[in-house]
């Protein structure tokens, strides 16, 4: 009996100490300030607002499926960059349920440039500027499709 009792007693003093280390933690460490400047801190929904015009534009000309998509990463190099790929996967969620295909054999392909005057001369001739959605995002469309 003394040995549950004195078992007891030791549960709620460590239980005790945890909860007054939980609120001195609380209170040393505040949560992050939530910004209010209209830009959203998530780099998923950045994403999301950045490719909203593409998104209308391809809607507007009831393009669904696949669209390919170009980026400052070559295509074959994609992959073995981590901001390559990253910047395609956010494309690719912003822009779901449309599935980025990175082999251009698409008529119609989005560009994701972070540097766009020196990233325009890597879309090959016969493609033809649909939209520009600022950002680096722009809509392209092939004028002779391949047979």
């Amino acid at each position: 009996m003394i040995l549950r009792v004195t078992w007891i007693c030791a549960l709620v003093a460590l239980v005790g100490v945890a909860v007054a280390n939980v609120a001195n933690l609380a209170r040393t460490h505040p949560p992050a300030p939530i910004r209010v400047s209209g830009s959203a801190p998530d780099p998923v929904m950045n994403a999301e607002a950045r490719f909203a015009p593409v998104r209308a534009e391809l809607q507007a000309r009831a393009i669904s499926g696949r669209v390919g998509y170009f980026s400052d990463a070559p295509a074959g190099r994609l992959s073995a960059e981590p901001r390559g790929i990253e910047r395609y996967f956010r494309a690719q969620f912003a822009l779901s349920p449309l599935i980025l295909d990175v082999d251009g054999r698409d008529p119609w392909i989005v560009t994701d440039f972070e540097h766009v005057a020196a990233s325009r001369g890597r879309i090959p001739a016969g493609w033809q500027l649909a939209a520009d959605c600022g950002g680096g995002v722009l809509l392209w469309h092939q004028q002779h499709p391949r047979p």
